[in-house]
């Protein structure tokens, strides 16, 4: 478990390097390291999700699970003004992320080590991306996507990505345990990207039981 990438230290030894993040018209380096997600390159499903999501102007997006970043920071390049948060349990993965963001000037950035939400209190989000730790197992990212829907600000959304091979069926079902509405809505090399809005039993804001 030492070197899986959803622990908090990886036990490998650091072996950086600089992979390329292109899609959407951009062109980035982003620095990885061993002992996270996908440290060769930006995976498959990941791309796919930062071509196909919605990045609002302005308001509070949330990359859950960032590892080095990738979804967070494209967000951030997208659309300057939104305020991008990003968490992962990783500590290695989560100094990596810190690093590409302020290398890019990203002012309007910040992440923090994090078990999902622990530490976001009750912070809503008009956006949450995430491609899940399915490799930490079907508990631990059911966990991570019912969390969200208790995280979402009015009209917020979350948008996940997953392979077919790794339980995208059952996962939609699921997802449809906690949205009125999940929308399969892009599809490519195996991989599908679902949009979940309308949670159930959503708790309500202090402003709106004002």
């Amino acid at each position: 478990m030492a070197d899986q990438y959803f622990v908090s230290q990886p036990g490998a030894p650091s072996e950086r390097r600089a992979v390329a993040l292109r899609v959407r018209g951009l062109d980035v380096m982003l620095m990885t390291d061993t002992g996270v997600f996908s440290r060769h390159r930006v995976d498959y499903g990941t791309r796919l999700l930062i071509e196909s999501m919605d990045v609002p102007e302005r308001g509070q997006v949330l990359d859950l699970g960032c590892g080095y970043g990738p979804i967070g920071i494209a967000a951030a390049l997208l659309q300057p003004g939104v305020q991008v948060t990003m968490v992962d349990i990783n500590e290695r993965a989560v100094e990596l992320a810190k690093e590409n963001a302020r290398r890019l000037r990203l002012g309007r950035v910040e992440v923090y080590v994090s078990d999902g939400f622990a530490v976001l209190g009750d912070r809503r989000f008009d956006r949450v991306y995430c491609n899940p730790p399915i490799r930490a197992g079907k508990e631990q990212v059911y966990r991570l996507l019912s969390e969200a829907a208790g995280h979402l600000a009015d009209k917020g959304q979350v948008w996940v990505v997953v392979q077919k091979k790794q339980g995208a069926d059952s996962l939609k079902r699921e997802l449809a345990r906690h949205f009125r509405e999940v929308s399969d809505v892009a599809r490519s090399g195996g991989f599908h990207v679902y949009r979940c809005m309308e949670p159930v039993n959503l708790p309500q804001s202090p402003e709106s039981s004002s």
